[in-house]
C-alpha cells in the first residue's frame, strides 16, 4: 500500500470517518452497532468441518463463509482464567495479576464493558468470567452479569430451564470403565437427559431473550460458553454423534523420549497421557466433538436470533475461543502447552458490507489486540484509554488486507520488528514465565525457564510452513543461533514492557 494512503486511513480511521459503510444507509447517519461476541473454551482451531476435519460445525462453518478468519490469534496464555482477563482489560497477566487459574482479577480495573459502557453502549455478559471473584457483586462493568458465580439469581434462571429436562442423567457404562481406567479422569462426562440440564443452554436461551427485546441503545452482549471444555457431559444426540470405535485418531505422536518437548514431557508426567490406549483416546475425541457439535448448534440459535430480531445488518458478530486444546494430537489432551492447537484461537469477523466474506487476516494478533480492535471496528478506536491497555487496534490493517492491501509485515527473518510478533507465556508464580513463545509469521521460539536450574534450560524452534504440526524443532542446528538469538531478545525486550 502507499505509504501515503496508508497515512490518510489511518488519519480517517482514528477520527471515525472510515467507519464502516453498511448496506441499505445511504445518505442517512450511521446507527451505532451493536456487538455481539461468542467466546468458546478450549475449542482447537482445526476442529470445523469446513477444514476437512471429520467434526460437524455447520453453523461455524457459515459464520465463517459470511466473515473473515484472522488466522493468527494467540492467547496470551494458555489456560482459561487469565486469558480471559487480558481479553477483557487488553493487559497481560502479569499486568492484570490473575497470572493462573488461582489467582483473582483485581475488580478495580478498566474493562471492556465499562468502555463500551461509557460510548453509550449497554453490556451484558451472559456465562463464563473465570473472575475468580464473587461476580454477583462484581460486575467488571457490565450492566447485566449472569453466570454460575452469580448466586440465587443463576439458581433461580437455570433451574427453570431445568424444569423441561427429563431429571436424570446418567454414565454411558463402557465410557466409564474407559475413563475410570485412566490416571486422569477429569473429562469423564455424563449423558444428559436433556440440554436444560447444561449451563449452556440456559445462556444461549437468555441471550435469544435479550436479542428479541427491543433496544433503545447500542448494545455489547457477550455470551461465553463453557464447551466444548471437559467434563464431556453433553445430551444424548451429542453424546453419541460420533461413533467412539470409528473416530479417527490424529496421526503424529510426539509420546517418545527422543521427540518430545519440554512442554509436553510435562504434561505426560502430569497426567499420564502416554499410557491411554487407542480405545481410550478415541472415546475421548469422540466426546470432544460432540462438545464442538454442541456448541456449533447453540451458534447457530444466537445467529438466526439475531437475524429473527433483524440486527444482523447492524451488528458485529465476533466468534472466538479463549484457547484450544490438544485433543488427541501428538497423544496429548488439555492446555498449558505452547504447540499450536492451544495458542492458536480461531476468531472470526462479520460486519456486513464492511468485512469481506470468506476473507482472512494472516499477521499475527496478540490476545491483548482484540479488545482496541473491535473498539476501532465500530468507529471507536479514538476514544479507546490507550495509557490503561496494552493491545493495538488492527482493524485498519484487518480491513485493508480484506479490501486487498498488504498486511503488517511482508516476511520474517532475521531483522524481526516486535510489533510484528504474537507472544503468550505460562506462568506458575510471580518469576519470570516458566515457558514463554513468540511467533513471528511462520516462526516459532519457545523458551523454558527455571531458575533453579539457572535460567533457560531447554528452547524449542518451529518453521510453521514447512512444519505445520510442529514435529521437527529446529532448535539444535548451530545455523539457528542467531535467530534464536535475536527471538530470545524480543522475549526479554517484551517481558521488561510488562514489569515497566
Amino acid at each position: 500500500m502507499n505509504p501515503s494512503r496508508r497515512a490518510l486511513l489511518a488519519g480517517l480511521a482514528s477520527s471515525g470517518l472510515l467507519a464502516l459503510p453498511r448496506p441499505g444507509r445511504a445518505g442517512a447517519p450511521a446507527k451505532p452497532l451493536n456487538i455481539l461476541v461468542i467466546s468458546s473454551d478450549e475449542h482447537n482451531p482445526d476442529f470445523f468441518s469446513h477444514l476437512g476435519h471429520q467434526v460437524s460445525t455447520p453453523n461455524l462453518d457459515r459464520l465463517r463463509a459470511d466473515s473473515m478468519s484472522l488466522e493468527r490469534v494467540y492467547t496470551s496464555t494458555p489456560i482459561c482464567a487469565p486469558t480471559r482477563a487480558s481479553f477483557l482489560t487488553s493487559t497481560w497477566p502479569q499486568q492484570h495479576g490473575q497470572i493462573n487459574n488461582s489467582k483473582a482479577l483485581d475488580s478495580s480495573l478498566p474493562t471492556m464493558a465499562g468502555f463500551f459502557s461509557d460510548q453509550g453502549y449497554e453490556t451484558v455478559c451472559y456465562g463464563k468470567l473465570h473472575t475468580n471473584t464473587d461476580e454477583g457483586l462484581y460486575t467488571f462493568g457490565f450492566d447485566d452479569l449472569l453466570n454460575w458465580e452469580c448466586g440465587t439469581r443463576w439458581d433461580d434462571i437455570h433451574s427453570g430451564y431445568r424444569k423441561e429436562s427429563t431429571p436424570t442423567s446418567s454414565y454411558d457404562s463402557v465410557d466409564a470403565a474407559l475413563y475410570d481406567a485412566m490416571p486422569d479422569t477429569r473429562m469423564k462426562g455424563r449423558v444428559l437427559g436433556h440440554a436444560g440440564q447444561h449451563w449452556d443452554y440456559t445462556l444461549v436461551g437468555e441471550a435469544k431473550k435479550y436479542l428479541a427485546q427491543d433496544h433503545a441503545q447500542p448494545f455489547l452482549l457477550y455470551v461465553s460458553f463453557i464447551n466444548p471444555h471437559y467434563p464431556f457431559s453433553l445430551p444424548g444426540d451429542f453424546y453419541y454423534q460420533y461413533d467412539r470405535d470409528t473416530v479417527t485418531l490424529p496421526s503424529t505422536d510426539h509420546t517418545t523420549a527422543e521427540a518430545i518437548s519440554a512442554g509436553a514431557a510435562k504434561s505426560l508426567a502430569t497426567h499420564g497421557w502416554g499410557d491411554l490406549t487407542d480405545a481410550q483416546q478415541k472415546m475421548q475425541l469422540a466426546r470432544y466433538m460432540g462438545c464442538v457439535s454442541f456448541l456449533d448448534w447453540m451458534v447457530g440459535e444466537l445467529l438466526d436470533a439475531l437475524e429473527l430480531a433483524g440486527l444482523a445488518d447492524d451488528t458485529l458478530v465476533v466468534y472466538l475461543s479463549d484457547h484450544g486444546d490438544m485433543a488427541a494430537s501428538k497423544g496429548l489432551w488439555l492446555k498449558s502447552l505452547m504447540y499450536e492447537g492451544v495458542t492458536r484461537k480461531p476468531m472470526y469477523l462479520r460486519l456486513p458490507g464492511v468485512t469481506e466474506p470468506g476473507s482472512s487476516f494472516t499477521d499475527p494478533v496478540n490476545e491483548v489486540d482484540i479488545l482496541p480492535t473491535l473498539a476501532g471496528m465500530v468507529g471507536l478506536g479514538a476514544k479507546l484509554p490507550r495509557e490503561q491497555i496494552s493491545g493495538r487496534d488492527l482493524s485498519q490493517p484487518i480491513l485493508h488486507s480484506a479490501l486487498g492491501g498488504d498486511p503488517l509485515m511482508a516476511a520474517a527473518g532475521l531483522g524481526i520488528e516486535r510489533q510484528h510478533t504474537a507472544f503468550s507465556h505460562l506462568n506458575y508464580n510471580d518469576a519470570e514465565p516458566w515457558m514463554t513463545m513468540v511467533v513471528a509469521q511462520d516462526l516459532k521460539y519457545i523458551r523454558y525457564y527455571d531458575g533453579d536450574l539457572g535460567g533457560v534450560y531447554d528452547r524449542e524452534l518451529y518453521d510453521l510452513g514447512d512444519d505445520p504440526n510442529e514435529d521437527n524443532s529446529l532448535a539444535d542446528d548451530p545455523a539457528a543461533n542467531d535467530l534464536m538469538d535475536e527471538m530470545d531478545a524480543l522475549i526479554d525486550e517484551h517481558l521488561a514492557s510488562l514489569a515497566a
